[in-house]
């Protein structure tokens, strides 16, 4: 076999001999999807857990945080339709500023992922609900960026 195709600590992609501390990001991008399919369960136990959400969304301060706000975005309209929809307009206000901000992001991934969010979320919510839960700025923004049809 080929040397990266052979078993042992030495060859094989999968018999990897390095390894790495998880970094605090991966532990709390993981607790996301926990979030998620709790959600799925205990709709009524996920309320106190989305400002901490809200928090994550906001978080910049590491080199990797556009992986975990695409899985942010990933997951809050799955999150919102798993707890219902009078539950998580609540929490909207929140979530809204770090959103906005993610439409507009530099990294694709994660301005295409906020994007698809915020069109998710309106349509779960209702479009003119939705849009009055927006600041004027925050309207224009989605607008800008393609998010919401202009009105």
């Amino acid at each position: 076999l080929a040397p990266r195709l052979q078993r042992g600590p030495q060859g094989g992609c999968m018999n990897c001999a390095v390894e790495r501390k998880k970094q605090p990001w991966e532990k709390s991008d993981g607790a996301i999807f926990l979030l998620r399919e709790v959600a799925t369960i205990f709709p009524d136990k996920v309320d106190e857990f989305v400002p901490i959400l809200a928090k994550l969304a906001n978080m910049r301060h590491f080199s990797h945080y556009h992986y975990m706000h695409e899985t942010v975005w990933q997951q809050v309209p799955l999150i919102a339709k798993a707890m219902g929809k009078k539950p998580f307009k609540n929490h909207l206000e929140s979530l809204m500023p770090a959103l906005c901000s993610a439409c507009k992001a530099e990294h694709m991934n994660v301005s295409n992922t906020a994007i698809t969010c915020v069109q998710e979320l309106s349509r779960f919510i209702g479009p003119g609900i939705f849009r009055g839960r927006l600041q004027p700025d925050q309207e224009a923004a989605l607008v800008s960026v393609g998010a919401l049809p202009p009105q």
